[in-house]
């Protein structure tokens, strides 16, 4: 690692943060865990309805990333499930409000919410340098969506939670969401970018 003698009158340039960056033996940070998502501690299972998929604000993208490692836990096993599916999209987060979304990647859920316990679901999107992403989850059945570990709600609406009444798989690109409710409980997850 790059070492700099204190001085106050020094002042790096992009070049030597960049360099700094990228010096051997620095952890690149691709390990997205919003706050709150991993309440292992929270009893309650996430709030989620048959048929919407719900997105959670991940980051902002430092480098280059195409496969999402999506780990999560499911609770109670769904039933007669129609579809099933998680994935990451891309758009810029609006305080306080809804935003626009455009899907980048999904991956069926199917086998994750059919078992129990944790459960890791490959998702192959393409997010550039500076985009801001999001992981969704969404399941239908006509019977039991089952039940995800859940998160801490976001009381104050911050905007990092949106809800689409749909399909992931089929939503258009740049696609309105809603801001998701106060007291909605969110699928406690974590999400490994490469």
């Amino acid at each position: 690692m790059l070492r700099q003698r204190f001085n106050p009158w020094f002042y790096p340039s992009v070049k030597d943060l960049q360099r700094l960056m990228t010096s051997p033996g620095t952890i690149q940070d691709n390990v997205f865990n919003p706050p709150g998502f991993t309440a292992s501690s929270n009893p309650l299972n996430a709030s989620i309805l048959s048929g919407n998929t719900y997105f959670y604000y991940l980051g902002r993208a430092q480098m280059a990333y195409s496969t999402f490692q999506i780990r999560y836990f499911t609770n109670t096993i769904a039933v007669a499930v129609s579809w099933a599916e998680v994935g990451i999209a891309v758009g810029t987060p609006v305080v306080g409000g809804g935003t626009t979304l455009t899907r980048r990647g999904y991956a069926n859920l199917s086998t994750g919410i059919l078992n129990l316990g944790a459960a890791t679901t490959s998702v192959s999107a393409q997010v550039m340098v500076g985009e801001y992403f999001w992981v969704g989850f969404g399941v239908s059945s006509l019977v039991s969506i089952g039940a995800f570990q859940g998160g801490i709600a976001d009381a104050i609406q911050s905007g990092t939670r949106q809800t689409y009444a749909g399909r992931l798989s089929t939503m258009p690109n740049n696609q309105a969401t809603t801001l998701s409710a106060a007291n909605h409980v969110p699928i406690a997850c974590v999400a490994i970018a490469s």
